[in-house]
């Protein structure tokens, strides 16, 4: 299995010689690969458990700064509906990183009785033809009827053609019964665990954007664990993110929400539209918009999605209000966790909350800490004045040490001309 070509590689190194494992880690076989990076199942000998391993095709100075933050953004997070990240390791001119193996189906797969997926319907984008767009400008909408063109970059033969006439979306007033029958005792329980996890999320302050039911795996138990966190992003300014990076749009085009399309500012209701989605094509066994990958982009962003009971017969009433209401053009019209969950008939304090928190830096949300905020304010300014100071900030895990001292550097940020330089020692590290 070839992961860059042959040589060895630095820390910071860009070629990489094949991955074979480690003295501590066996693979025993591979579970997916992407553009980017390689899953295997592999058996830590030194815990004696089976493992999920993540590895990079190559390691350029961006793969490593991606594979240190989807391990670091959620590296302390303890959540039941949340896959759990081991160790971060560099060894033998390899990074990678382990967590846990989630053995089960994808929650499309289960909530149809895990039986294998039936042929999508021909207007339909089948999983096979859906891909991440990770590169490329966000796409801009044509005024008016201007001929549609692919973006830059992508291959117009390697997309579907759509075959119905209504731009990208099955045609309305047209019932027929789902492709996959849903098993709704099934269907409900794991939507709620999706959303707890989800939910979880959030108040980490942290966005997923690449929710999808290849992303939420349901084990023999039941349980719904959602996993690959390679596009979380931390929260900043009002709970509100940008989706593009240098340009960049990230994320699974068929999940993803019109706003994340367009490149523009996202908030957590963003993942709720990439639940709506999985909860659309649970319903319908299809897709709510179908057709290029351009056209799917741009039909988001100017027409509501159907309702899946104009599709099929006897959707439930609250399920299909649910879903209509996650599909929203507009982010401020979608339901929060809460009352998603509620239209679920899942109480919201059966939510488990999240064992560790990501604080968000927000005016209003920190209480308390006054007199060491003082104390480290009188450090700073014997340093301005040319004296080194050394602060040691101790307390218990969970007690709020990180956060004490993001409110402090918020207020000397804010306050004067400031260079902050920060560094952390991860416990489950391996790394130079």
């Amino acid at each position: 299995m070839g992961v860059g070509s042959s040589g060895a590689s630095w820390p910071g190194g860009g070629a990489t010689r094949d991955f074979l494992g480690t003295e501590r880690y066996e693979l025993l076989k591979k579970l997916g690969e992407g553009g980017m990076g390689v899953v295997y199942e592999a058996r830590d000998r030194l815990r004696d458990r089976k493992v999920a391993l993540k590895t990079l095709r190559g390691f350029d100075a961006d793969g490593i700064y991606r594979i240190k933050q989807e391990f670091r953004a959620l590296a302390d997070a303890s959540h039941p509906n949340l896959a759990r990240l081991h160790e971060l390791v560099f060894e033998g001119g390899h990074w990678f990183f382990t967590m846990e193996l989630v053995e089960g189906v994808d929650l499309l797969r289960w909530v149809h009785g895990e039986r294998p997926p039936a042929p999508a319907p021909p207007d339909s984008l089948a999983s096979a033809d859906i891909w991440s767009l990770r590169s490329g400008a966000a796409p801009q909408l044509p005024i008016g009827d201007e001929e549609e063109t692919e973006p830059a970059g992508i291959d117009a033969a390697s997309v579907p053609t759509p075959v119905v006439s209504t731009p990208g979306l099955t045609p309305r007033g047209q019932t027929f019964r789902s492709v996959r029958e849903v098993d709704l005792e099934r269907l409900v329980p794991a939507l709620g665990q999706l959303v707890e996890g989800v939910m979880a999320l959030h108040q980490m302050g942290r966005l997923h954007r690449d929710i999808k039911p290849s992303n939420a795996l349901v084990t023999a138990t039941g349980r719904v664990a959602l996993l690959d966190f390679g596009l979380v992003t931390p929260m900043y300014d009002q709970f509100i993110v940008r989706s593009t990076v240098q340009g960049m749009v990230c994320g699974t085009v068929a999940y993803m929400s019109p706003e994340q399309g367009a490149g523009e500012a996202l908030g957590f209701a963003s993942d709720w539209y990439s639940v709506g989605v999985i909860l659309f094509e649970a319903l319908t066994g299809r897709l709510p918009f179908t057709g290029t990958m351009f056209r799917v982009l741009m039909d988001k962003q100017r027409y509501p999605a159907p309702a899946p009971s104009e599709l099929v017969p006897d959707v439930p009433p609250h399920l299909d209000a649910l879903c209509q209401a996650l599909l929203s053009i507009d982010p401020a019209a979608r339901p929060d966790a809460e009352e998603i969950l509620r239209q679920l008939g899942r109480p919201v304090e059966v939510a488990h909350p999240p064992s560790a928190t990501f604080p968000v830096s927000l005016p209003g949300l920190f209480v308390g800490r006054q007199p060491e905020l003082d104390a480290m304010q009188a450090a700073f300014q014997k340093a301005r004045s040319g004296r080194a100071q050394v602060v040691l900030v101790e307390g218990r895990s969970g007690v709020g040490k990180t956060t004490l001292i993001r409110r402090f550097l918020d207020q000397v940020a804010g306050e004067s001309a400031v260079a902050v330089l920060g560094g952390r020692c991860h416990e489950r590290e391996l790394v130079p």
